[in-house]
């Protein structure tokens, strides 16, 4: 590593996050998702971030909310993410005959990743546009503006979708315990 100063270099991103990962760090944000200037879904975060061999009873619990789920089992929750696709990842073989993983699965993979949060996100503000308009907290302009918006957001998720040779069923993950994503 250098010795320049900080202000001075230029550190990739993952070097950051390493650091940070590595030292412990605790974030907290607030953020506002909208459409069409209408704000739906506000997202408070509360995130510990530690190396998991170090974070074992080292930090404090957050404190909780009434609303804050509770495990009754005890143990961390564990989040498994497992892909639709049956069958192994492709391989291909390079020329000095190791082998790597196939460039247009891993394309793919990542296209759908991408697809898959983007999906998770037009559904959460699709339902809470119909809520919103369920409950009479829109006006009238707001709930066509969002109709408008998220028919069209609809329509260009198909196109997409469709572009990378996928189905929507594609985007959809099984959680394990937690049951589908979508």
């Amino acid at each position: 590593m250098s010795d320049a100063p900080l202000a001075s270099r230029r550190v990739p991103l993952v070097e950051v996050l390493d650091r940070v990962i590595d030292k412990g760090a605790v974030v907290s944000a607030d953020a506002l998702l909208g459409l069409a200037d209408v704000d739906l879904i506000r997202v408070a975060l509360r995130l510990v971030i530690a190396p998991a061999d170090r974070a074992t009873g080292a930090a404090a619990p957050l404190p909780s909310r009434p609303t804050d789920p509770v495990d009754v089992s005890g143990r961390t929750p564990r989040l498994r993410v497992t892909s639709p696709s049956p069958g192994p990842m492709p391989v291909a073989t390079r020329p000095d005959g190791t082998e790597r993983a196939d460039r247009q699965g891993l394309d793919r993979g990542l296209v759908q990743l991408v697809l898959t949060v983007v999906e998770l996100l037009r559904e959460l503000m699709d339902r809470q546009a119909v809520r919103r308009a369920m409950r009479g907290t829109l006006t009238d302009e707001q709930a066509e503006r969002l109709g408008v918006a998220l028919i069209e957001l609809d329509e260009r998720m198909d196109e997409l979708v469709a572009s990378f040779g996928l189905d929507r069923r594609d985007l959809n993950l099984d959680l394990g315990p937690l049951g589908d994503l979508l």
